[in-house]
């Protein structure tokens, strides 16, 4: 019910904020991010007072600390039925990310997993405007940090995001965000919350 017509980006961040606590959650573990329509195009934007219509993409990105260590998510929701275009670049994503996931292990490069997820997402003509991920623990951003540059190497138990997206300006973004543990018989996906588009007609 809070996510309806009129409803600012900032009025929709605050409510998050609340139910993190109402549920258990100490504080936030960054600035939450609720972004609307082309804002959604922005890889670090910032909530506002943009008022959500029919027709707009609503992105998600969330974390809590609790008892001292931090969270990670991001999800995507929908306003009304999406256009087709949008409907197959988040099938795409999706797909991105999920092979992404499947990348993680222990022993690998956290720079290689990165110019691989790149790769993929440049197979349908888009460019990651940031890194695939990084580790998570007392602090929202650890190491190992999954960028190009990246010496890290993924060890059993490391706490890291995967989160590939893609940013049309002007248009829309879709960035699909999980957090996992890295595990020697596979990875924990600590996220429970389903990746389909939410689509609130």
């Amino acid at each position: 019910g809070d996510v309806r017509l009129g409803v600012s980006e900032l009025e929709l961040k605050l409510k998050l904020e609340c139910y993190l606590r109402e549920f258990g959650g100490h504080d936030s573990s960054f600035d939450l991010m609720v972004l609307f329509g082309a804002n959604s195009s922005m890889p670090h934007g910032m909530s506002g007072d943009t008022r959500l219509e029919e027709g707009m993409p609503i992105l998600f990105d969330i974390g809590v600390s609790y008892r001292g260590y931090a969270s990670d998510m991001t999800r995507m929701a929908h306003l009304g039925r999406p256009s087709p275009e949008f409907l197959e670049a988040y099938d795409f994503v999706r797909g991105v990310q999920e092979l992404a996931l499947e990348l993680v292990r222990p022993g690998a490069e956290a720079r290689n997993v990165d110019e691989q997820v790149k790769a993929m997402l440049n197979t349908g003509g888009y460019n990651l405007e940031h890194s695939t991920g990084h580790g998570v623990g007392l602090e929202i951003h650890e190491r190992p940090s999954l960028n190009s540059r990246s010496e890290d190497v993924l060890k059993t138990g490391m706490v890291i995001t995967i989160e590939p997206g893609i940013y049309l300006q002007g248009r829309f973004g879709i960035r699909i965000e999980d957090l996992l543990i890295v595990g020697e018989d596979g990875n924990e996906i600590l996220t429970t919350i389903d990746k389909d588009l939410f689509i609130i007609e």
